[in-house]
Order: structure tokens, then sequence, then C-alpha cells
């Protein structure tokens, strides 16, 4: 296991942060026993990586071990927000380098500067992302993680976009959608909803993005782009 240093890129206004902080509440009472969730964005521009690790965050500093995986192996977003300064190595390897099978788990995994929180970023590869998560190496990768952690949870890249959420929702307990107020459209919500109730995937609510002042219905809100008022 590597070791390395954090200085977290992270600015969370307050409406985001209290839609975070419902959000852990849901993950730290879910009656699913939920242990391994993804967080699926539907939309543009809307801090999805961000407010996943602020998600880490939070249940790391309430005493849990979490380890969280960037699985978007187009685009780093993990690397920029969490600054990681490496220790031991002259390169942070990642996911792309295990799941193309260049690196072991140990050269991929790595307990940051924050207590409880670990990481296992998007790292390169040459190969098509789809055909790299459709490897079982993931699934094993996941189920390392629960036995050694208390969460395991996954960033992917946009599920409006690229099938990516769909092939790796079949290695979770449940999904958290994080959508925008007024801007993720009902349709997507309710097709990427649709794909993960087929795969018997449940969700554990959303976090929503930009909620106005005042505005505190958001599980009615969502619920409303599902279709059920």
């Amino acid at each position: 296991m590597e070791k390395v240093i954090i200085r977290p890129n992270i600015s969370v206004g307050p409406r985001r942060k209290t839609s975070v902080e419902e959000v852990c509440k849901k993950v730290l009472t879910n009656r699913e026993n939920a242990r391994v969730i993804l967080f699926p964005g539907i939309g543009r521009n809307i801090e999805k990586s961000t407010l996943t690790v602020e998600v880490a965050r939070f249940l790391a500093e309430s005493g849990h071990k979490v380890l969280i995986i960037d699985t978007d192996m187009r685009r780093d977003k993990l690397t920029g927000i969490l600054n990681p300064e490496k220790t031991g190595q002259e390169m942070i390897y990642g996911l792309g380098e295990y799941l193309s099978g260049s690196k072991s788990i140990d050269n991929i995994l790595c307990m940051t500067s924050e207590s409880g929180l670990f990481a296992v970023f998007a790292g390169k590869s040459d190969e098509d992302p789809i055909e790299l998560l459709t490897d079982n190496q993931l699934l094993e990768l996941v189920n390392l993680g629960i036995r050694y952690f208390d969460y395991v949870l996954l960033d992917c890249a946009p599920a409006d976009r690229f099938k990516d959420a769909e092939i790796i929702s079949t290695c979770v307990d449940a999904v958290i959608p994080v959508v925008v107020w007024e801007q993720t459209e009902g349709k997507a919500v309710r097709k990427i909803s649709s794909v993960f109730s087929k795969i018997g995937v449940p969700d554990l609510g959303c976090i929503l993005v930009d909620v106005p002042s005042g505005k505190s219905l958001i599980g009615r809100y969502y619920r409303m782009l599902l279709g059920n008022r």
C-alpha cells in the first residue's frame, strides 16, 4: 500500500453541504445495509466527483474506514480534487494500470493523510475503459474492499453519456445519483433508474445540487424526476 499526503481542493457551498450530510445519514442508516455504493452523475458540470469525495470524508470523519475508487479512466478527476503528493514512488498508479494487468492492488491502493480515508485513483490505460470495467478484476477489487473497509464508494463517468455506470452497478449494493435542481432532465433520470432497477440495485435517494434557498424537499423533487409525484 502506498502512502500519499492529500491537500483537498474542495469548495462546497452550504446548500450542497446540506445535501451531502443528508445522504451520509441515509448511508449510515440504510435498511439494505449497503456498503458498496456507486455515485452516477446525471447531467453536466455537476461536480459529482467533488461531492463523492465529500461523502467519503464525512464518513471517515464519523469514524469509518472508507475506500473511494475513481473508475473514470477517461478523466482522472480524483487526483485533481485530492491533490495527492507521492511519498514512496515516482508515480501514483491507479485503476487503469490494475485492470490492464500492469500493476497489483498493492501498487494502486493509497492510504491518505486523512484518517480513515483511502483511495484508488483512475490511473491510465490505452485499452477501452468499457472492456476494462467488464473484466472480473473490478469485482475482485470491490470484494477486497469489503473485507477491509466499512464503505467502498465508486465514482464513475457521467451515467447519461457512457455505459460505465450500468456495468459497474453489477458490483455494488446501491446507487446514489447526483442530479442538478431544474437542470437534470426527468427522462434521463427515469431511463437510468430503469437500468439500475432491472439489475436489481436500489437507490438511496440522491445528492441534489444547486437547491434554491428555502427548498428542502429533496426527496420529493427526486421522486418527481422519477415520475412519482
